[in-house]
């Protein structure tokens, strides 16, 4: 009987064993799936140059049918796309957001080359972000390069060797063993797949349209239903209900659906009562009140930014109007402190190598010229009692010497050196 037992025993604990290793199998399998399909989704975005880069218009579509994209903000699609629970962010949110989702931060990889990386994996550095697709490449999106919705360029959002960014971490998925991802190509992937699994890019409403081209009407809100007919490129219908990106119309007695990224919206539905009723107040008064009433909706609007010194959390293109149908002057990399003259609405107006223009707010932190760390003098300075010029000279702090400054207060830093404690005049030095 104790023979029969221990034999139990054992093969108890060999099947529970077996149980463990299938389990983690199957738990591995089903990450690399969904790491896979991160990639292919990417991919796929990044050989439809339909697609383009942009940070004022981030997850919407263009006219031409494709979705405008920033590096974080692919990043955040692909993955949840893959079904990956992460909110849409940043590059100053990735570390909180996809640590919820099950990633794992790693900043102790040697980065001048891929040979640490696994495909999937997340290159992270303040202000960029890129997705590593195996095979020494990284897909991500970069600068609008044109001005222009779409990828023009073929550089916008593209496939490229593995370079060094100064990355300073990785986002990796799971275990840190290598996952048996398959291998991602360059092939071109149906754009319907691409897109169909982006919905939340999407933001119609009911209204009259007009089509930018031959658009094909169909018997159901995608594109795998049957074509009911070809409604012509300047034709004018009205939605009556939205779908994702298809709009629910009746043209020549015919009932279907219409993708609304081939249409322009002429004038939208009134929805309630109490808008109409606004309306009517709103003609009632006068001119001048009209007027004054726009005057302040522009303040408001306005009053979110303000003029001084702005940090740039990502990539920013100097425009030279404040908006994006303005021409590209030169792109601006993360980090680069700017001094705001003009605000108007989202956008700020800087000078910038000696070009003068328009930056999109919107991924800047507000900061002072000024900021605490390690500063070299750049010429001979005086360590002074307190934060003025007239303030009495504790010590002479020669050419070339290196500071901590542990707090700002307009031009000045708060010091020590050789044992004293006071402040510098930060125009006569250096940062780290």
């Amino acid at each position: 009987m104790k023979a029969i037992r221990s034999l139990f025993i054992k093969m108890f604990v060999c099947l529970f064993a077996i149980s463990l290793v299938n389990g983690a199998m199957m738990t591995k399998a089903l990450a690399a799936a969904k790491v896979s399909t991160a990639i292919n989704w990417a991919v796929a975005v990044a050989n439809d140059d339909r697609n383009g880069y942009s940070q004022s218009k981030r997850n919407k579509s263009n006219k031409l049918g494709g979705v405008e994209y920033d590096c974080s903000a692919l990043v955040y699609a692909a993955y949840r796309a893959a079904g990956f629970s992460v909110s849409m962010g940043c590059t100053a949110t990735m570390k909180s957001d996809f640590k919820k989702a099950g990633f794992t931060y790693i900043s102790n990889l040697n980065l001048s080359s891929s040979s640490q990386l696994q495909k999937g994996d997340i290159l992270w550095r303040s202000g960029h972000t890129e997705i590593y697709i195996g095979s020494n490449q990284l897909c991500g999106a970069h600068l609008d390069y044109d001005g222009k919705v779409g990828d023009g360029s073929g550089k916008e959002i593209n496939i490229k060797t593995y370079y060094d960014n100064k990355w300073s971490g990785i986002f990796r998925y799971g275990s840190t063993s290598t996952p048996t991802t398959t291998e991602a190509t360059n092939t071109k992937t149906t754009t319907t797949t691409a897109k169909s699994t982006n919905s939340e890019s999407y933001n119609f409403s009911t209204g009259t349209y007009k089509t930018t081209g031959d658009v094909n009407m169909r018997s159901a809100a995608n594109t795998t239903s049957s074509v009911l007919k070809v409604v012509s490129k300047g034709t004018k219908f009205t939605v009556t209900s939205v779908s994702g990106r298809f709009g629910k119309t009746t043209i020549s007695g015919k009932t279907g659906y219409v993708s609304l990224l081939y249409a322009d919206l002429v004038s939208a539905t009134k929805t309630t009562a109490t808008a109409t009723a606004t309306k009517a107040t709103t003609s009632n008064s006068t001119t001048s009140s009209s007027t004054s009433s726009s005057s302040s909706s522009t303040k408001a609007k306005a009053s979110k930014y303000s003029t001084g010194y702005y940090k740039l959390n990502d990539e920013m293109n100097l425009r030279t109007g404040p908006s994006t149908k303005y021409k590209l002057l030169v792109a601006i990399n993360p980090g680069t402190k700017v001094y705001v003259t003009e605000v108007s609405g989202n956008w700020g107006k800087i000078t910038y190598k000696s070009k003068t223009g328009w930056i999109a707010l919107t991924y800047s932190s507000k900061t002072t010229k000024y900021s605490t760390g390690t500063w070299k003098t750049s010429k001979k300075t005086y360590l002074r009692k307190s934060n003025s010029s007239s303030s009495k000279s504790l010590k002479t702090i020669k050419k070339g010497v290196k500071v901590k400054v542990t707090k700002v207060s307009g031009n000045w830093g708060k010091a020590s050196y050789s044992g004293k404690t006071g402040w510098i005049y930060l125009p006569s030095t250096n940062a780290k």
